[in-house]
């Protein structure tokens, strides 16, 4: 059964099965009769059916502002009790019209200020949502978002892949603390054997969100590092802290030329390691560099950074280069 991505718009995002019943904000949904991906529904009578969230082009200049606007919680006369009953006898359409007739101080709103009182009632009431496809990116955001500590970001995630040279002819060598999504990608890349490092705190649930069933997938061994006797193409370990002899037993086992990338979301661990490859001159064009993307909100007239940092001021930290020859 394939996965996807619920993504709430306005709200939080979630790995679920596109098939059954789905909770999405307060309301249950069912997948069942087929779904396309990335446009925007709504939730009506338990179906999921299309919708528009999008803020429209404000044309000419904008007037007044919001300087006599106080936000009190007193300009709405409807009260929860009356909200509930408009929207489940009558549908979130008519209870926002309610909500904008009943509001005391929408008129007094910019219109960039009232479109986006209406876009947040929208995504509030009519349980807006897309559904995105289980990609790498996808599932490595979704994850991160829900738990930034055991995760990470797309970002970090497509910069290591690239940086360690993963590609289909790639032998790879793996310790994977983010929950199986590197190892994951990994495997979606490559032909040639990939062998993760087994310890006793690893764990893999997300390769199901990959489609990835280890039994079925004859590539993909795990390993101690003490019993591996291979060399390998390619080494990635992603770990929190604590880490720098477990980077000098893998580089053991990376070929000459090869490329190895170390990620951590602590700056210590990967200051370490930085610092005994330089001074042990054990690799070549050796980076050192912290992973951060921050998301724009791109709108006519409104363009700005996303003041939510929903995942966080760091995306973690990059150590990479390629191996010299013994």
């Amino acid at each position: 059964m394939s996965w996807g991505v619920i993504q709430e718009l306005g709200g939080k995002q979630l790995l679920v099965q596109l098939k059954g019943k789905v909770k999405i904000g307060k309301q249950i949904v069912n997948l069942s009769g087929g779904i396309e991906y990335y446009k925007v529904y709504k939730v009506q009578g338990g179906l999921p059916q299309l919708a528009t969230s999008e803020m429209s082009s404000v044309e000419g200049p904008v007037v007044g502002n919001n300087k006599d606007y106080f936000d009190d919680n007193t300009a709405q006369s409807l009260d929860q009790e009356a909200i509930l009953k408009i929207r489940e006898q009558q549908g979130g359409d008519v209870l926002i019209d309610q909500l904008v007739q009943n509001s005391s101080t929408f008129a007094m709103k910019t219109q960039f200020s009232q479109e986006k009182y209406l876009k947040k009632k929208k995504n509030k009431h009519l349980s807006l949502f897309r559904v995105l496809q289980a990609t790498a990116g996808n599932i490595a955001d979704t994850l991160y978002i829900n738990k930034p500590t055991r995760g990470i970001k797309s970002d970090a995630l497509f910069n290591i892949l690239t940086l360690a040279n993963i590609h289909y002819f790639s032998k790879v060598l793996v310790n994977d603390f983010t929950g199986g999504v590197i190892l994951g990608s990994v495997l979606e890349r490559s032909s040639l054997p990939v062998t993760n490092i087994y310890t006793d705190k690893f764990k893999d649930h997300a390769l199901k969100y990959f489609g990835i069933a280890k039994k079925t997938t004859p590539q993909l061994e795990y390993r101690q590092i003490d019993s591996i006797t291979d060399f390998y193409d390619s080494m990635i370990l992603a770990e929190k802290s604590g880490i720098l002899e477990t980077f000098q037993k893998m580089l053991s086992k990376l070929k000459g030329s090869g490329t190895f990338v170390m990620y951590s979301q602590d700056i210590v661990s990967a200051g370490e390691i930085y610092d005994w490859i330089m001074t042990e001159g054990v690799a070549a064009n050796v980076i050192f560099e912290e992973i951060w993307t921050r998301e724009f909100q791109v709108l006519p007239q409104r363009t700005h950074p996303d003041m939510k940092l929903r995942t966080g001021t760091s995306g973690g930290y990059l150590v990479s280069g390629i191996k010299l020859h013994n």
